[in-house]
């Protein structure tokens, strides 16, 4: 067995999971990947091989030019959740209240003679997940209604004018019911919102066409722990 000093990182310290000719890699987002070199051959030799999938709009491929190639990008993996669902579901609004400091939503939706609700349904190219539909009042609706909290009425909340400062307030309220610090348990309606988004998001990475997937690191310990079959390599630092 290879020694390794204590407080050193693994091969792998943001995860990998290796399933055949399938390969999860987990990433920092809008960070470079760190892999032993082993691992690095065969992630480059695969993505070679069948192609690499990336996450979202893939702006992690530029972070990631020094790991795959350029060529090998073969289009996103959220492609693959979005022809196996129908419809709009509301989970998959959950977006709406995820990183919000990077997204800038309170920048992208503010029309101050508008609604917060009716500036989200006019804008939701900016964030919406699927680019083949839109969502309407009902469904938009029913994700606020069915998030909201004692505290936390996010219905009457979308009615104030859509001011960067009230839509800032709206959004990181989301945020902070969506993901608290014990996130990992959904304490909140939200959370469980973000739960089944994720579940289906999963699903996906699990059950592709061989490859290599790279997703958000968080994505790892959620599929290994409901997937048995799977392990991670690494993964100390998956949570991020």
């Amino acid at each position: 067995m290879e020694y390794r000093p204590a407080g050193l990182l693994s091969d792998a310290p943001y995860g990998v999971i290796i399933d055949g000719d399938r390969i999860i890699v987990g990433s920092p987002h809008g960070g470079p990947v760190q892999l032993s070199p082993d691992l690095q051959r065969r992630v480059r030799d695969t993505a070679r091989r069948y192609g690499a999938y990336y996450e979202g709009d893939g702006k992690d491929v530029a972070p990631l030019a020094g790991l795959l190639g350029r060529n090998d990008y073969k289009g996103s993996w959220d492609d693959n959740v979005s022809a196996g669902v129908k419809g709009y579901p509301v989970e998959f609004l959950s977006g709406l209240f995820s990183n919000i400091d990077v997204n800038k939503p309170h920048e992208a939706f503010a029309d101050p003679k508008s609604s917060i609700f009716d500036a989200i349904l006019k804008n939701q190219e900016k964030m919406s997940y699927f680019k083949d539909r839109k969502f309407d009042r009902s469904v938009l609706s029913d994700f606020l209604q069915g998030g909201s909290e004692k505290d936390a009425d996010f219905i009457s909340m979308s009615q104030m004018p859509a001011t960067p400062e009230n839509l800032y307030k709206f959004f990181s309220t989301g945020e902070r019911l969506m993901w608290p610090d014990n996130w990992q348990e959904y304490p909140n309606r939200l959370g469980k919102y973000a739960q089944k988004f994720e579940q289906a998001r999963n699903a996906a990475l699990t059950s592709g066409k061989p490859g290599v997937y790279v997703a958000g690191a968080g994505h790892l310990p959620e599929i290994v722990s409901s997937n048995k079959r799977l392990r991670m390599i690494g993964g100390e630092m998956a949570s991020d």
